[in-house]
């Protein structure tokens, strides 16, 4: 099985997990700020952009806590691969709040993304 065979099934396996537990199909919307142009001592902002994507809401453990690189109230995201790459310069949309995107791990065990576990804070 290739791997974005793999991570086909893991989006739609994070559909269904989301369904189970009664958020049906959960999404978050990711915003990318969009390309200054114009001079660089007065530049234009460029639009952003946004990309919607299936994901999970989970908790960090009160042993992953440490304070510093996760701090209470941080959420872990379990986010769909595909042509979108999540980045710490990004921001997160969900349940009408805003969050900063603070780290983002690829699990990729054989080079391809199957998915990635985000990191975000309010």
């Amino acid at each position: 099985m290739s791997g974005k065979a793999i991570a086909a099934e893991i989006a739609s396996a994070l559909d269904e997990a989301a369904t189970s537990v009664g958020k049906r199909k959960f999404r978050v919307t990711f915003i990318r700020a969009g390309e200054a142009t114009g001079d660089p001592w007065n530049p234009t902002p460029g639009e952003p952009t946004r990309h919607d994507l299936r994901a999970l809401r989970g908790k960090y453990t009160t042993n992953e806590i440490d304070g510093t690189l996760i701090q209470r109230g941080d959420i872990k995201l379990m986010v769909e691969a595909g042509s979108f790459i999540p980045s710490t310069a990004d921001t997160v949309e969900m349940s009408g709040k805003t969050y900063a995107v603070i780290n983002v791990e690829f699990v990729s065990p054989g080079g391809e993304a199957l998915m990635y576990k985000v990191q975000v804070r309010k």
